[in-house]
Formats: C-alpha cells, sequence, structure tokens
C-alpha cells in the first residue's frame, strides 16, 4: 500500500487526480489513522478497468 503522494510518480499522475478518482469511487482506498493509502490491487484493478473500455 501506499499514499497517493507517493504513488504519483509511478503512475505517472498527479495527487489531485488520484484523489479525485478516490472521491468518485472509481479508485478504491483505505484510511488508517490520517493518512489515505490506496492497495497495489486497486491501482491494478483501476487500470484493467481503463483497458478493458479501451479494448
Amino acid at each position: 500500500m501506499s499514499s497517493p503522494s507517493t504513488r504519483r510518480p509511478i503512475a505517472s499522475i498527479s495527487c489531485w487526480t488520484v484523489y479525485n478518482l478516490i472521491r468518485s469511487n472509481q479508485l478504491r482506498s483505505v484510511k488508517i489513522g490520517r493518512r489515505r493509502l490506496v492497495p497495489a490491487a486497486a491501482l491494478t484493478e483501476y487500470l484493467d478497468g481503463l483497458l478493458e473500455v479501451a479494448a
């Protein structure tokens, strides 16, 4: 799991975009304390969904 700010360099998307995806329930996340974490599996699911739409 990683926070949206640490996931950004890997996925090359902005923190703002990640937070919007979380708010719109397109990207799953977990809140632990004050931190919002995105499981690696959630990012994979989101990207797989984009690939299905593009195909």
